[in-house]
């Protein structure tokens, strides 16, 4: 089954082909370049067990709504970003010179 649309600037559009199902529906998916109606045409050329056919059909596209984009928001505080991890590895230095000192003091 192949595809072809007029686009509603009047300008004609191979859009591909694709396969049936097991039931013998087709389906495509293309991606309107401008909003307006498209005619779709729809062609099988036909097979030893089927002659040919073909279908006409019309998809308006709307205008696409863009996401709202919401401002980048900081993902913390400087402190949370800086301040506390170098506190926190202060604090583990602290702690590691005080146990060093205490098995150094244990020896003698």
């Amino acid at each position: 089954m192949s595809f072809a649309a007029i686009d509603p600037n009047n300008n004609y559009i191979t859009l591909g082909e694709t396969i049936s199902d097991a039931s013998g529906n087709y389906a495509f998916t293309f991606e309107p370049a401008i909003p307006g109606t498209y005619q779709i045409y729809a062609a099988f050329a036909g097979s030893e067990a089927y002659g040919p056919s073909s279908s006409t059909t019309y998809l308006t596209v709307g205008e696409t709504n863009s996401p709202t984009q919401n401002p980048n928001q900081p993902s913390g505080s400087a402190a949370d970003a800086y301040i506390l991890p170098a506190f926190i590895g202060i604090i583990i230095a602290i702690v590691l010179s005080l146990i060093a000192i205490v098995l150094l003091l244990r020896k003698r």
